[in-house]
């Protein structure tokens, strides 16, 4: 285009330089969203490789997954993961300097933050509990932990390999405490934080699955309640592999009849977090 302009006025030459441009960037542009289409796809079928999904239900899944990066979805979710992991790390340390006195200039500084604050401090009791039960088994020859309960405390599926590829039980338990404290220090969302991620793709699968009416009132309630129970299950599969893109993974194999209160992978959770988050949804 810009050899051919040659012959045009100045004028004309930057114009189609302009328009030149503009075809790169949009080229380019969908050139990185099918690519990141492929990646989202590959992602997916190492995911549920182990889950015994049906094909249609994974090819459905795949789907989704793939319109998930094309529209948008998965790059907002990631842009809000950020909000929300700054906001709690500035939450958990003010926290740490003056405890609940705090909280007031918190909430000054960010307006309309209380839940950040709420869930940040119900978190840092669970973690911090966690962190002196594995201080107390620190020196321990055997290394009593299962792979449940590591996922309870928030040990990702990596940081487990790396623990169990450790040669002695007290060489696991001091990896234990020290990625604890890591996993602290590096502002770890709340499940119900992380949750909200997933909140909007979870009421959609919800309605297409169920056939559910967002504009019925009665409808509505039930779509906001087993959407709850699904974001927080999408939520947990992303906690305990790290990654995002997994609790999406999990939205876009719901189908009808799955058990939503528990994960995906069978692994355990807290009944009483799944109730209380439930209820704040409703």
């Amino acid at each position: 285009m810009n050899d051919a302009a040659k012959g045009l006025s100045f004028t004309a030459q930057q114009q189609v330089a302009g328009l030149s441009a503009q075809i790169t960037q949009n080229v380019e542009s969908q050139r990185r969203a099918e690519a990141a289409e492929t990646r989202a796809a590959e992602r997916y079928d190492e995911w549920a490789k182990d889950r015994g999904f049906r094909e249609e239900q994974m090819e459905f899944a795949r789907q989704k997954m793939s319109d998930y990066a094309a529209d948008g979805t998965l790059r907002d979710a990631r842009r809000e993961q950020e909000r929300l992991t700054e906001l709690t790390r500035q939450a958990r340390n003010a926290y740490l300097r003056g405890g609940d006195q705090a909280r007031e200039a918190f909430l000054a500084q960010n307006p309309g933050a209380e839940s950040v604050w709420e869930d940040m401090t119900n978190q840092e009791t669970v973690t911090q509990a966690n962190i002196e039960r594995a201080k107390e088994t620190l020196r321990s020859a055997t290394f009593d932990y299962t792979a449940d309960q590591l996922t309870e405390m928030g040990i990702t599926e990596e940081q487990q390999k790396i623990i169990d590829a450790l040669p002695s039980g007290s060489a696991k338990n001091a990896a234990l405490h020290k990625t604890l404290l890591g996993n602290a220090s590096a502002g770890e969302l709340p499940s119900a934080q992380m949750a909200s991620l997933f909140a909007k793709a979870a009421e959609q699968r919800i309605m297409e699955v169920h056939g559910l009416d967002a504009d019925d009132e009665e409808e509505l309630a039930e779509i906001r309640s087993r959407a709850a129970a699904l974001g927080l299950r999408a939520a947990q599969e992303a906690k305990s592999t790290g990654n995002i893109e997994n609790g999406f993974m999990a939205i876009g194999s719901y189908s009808e009849g799955d058990d939503i209160s528990t994960p995906r992978s069978g692994k355990t959770q807290s009944e009483d977090e799944m109730d209380a988050f439930i209820e704040a949804q409703s």
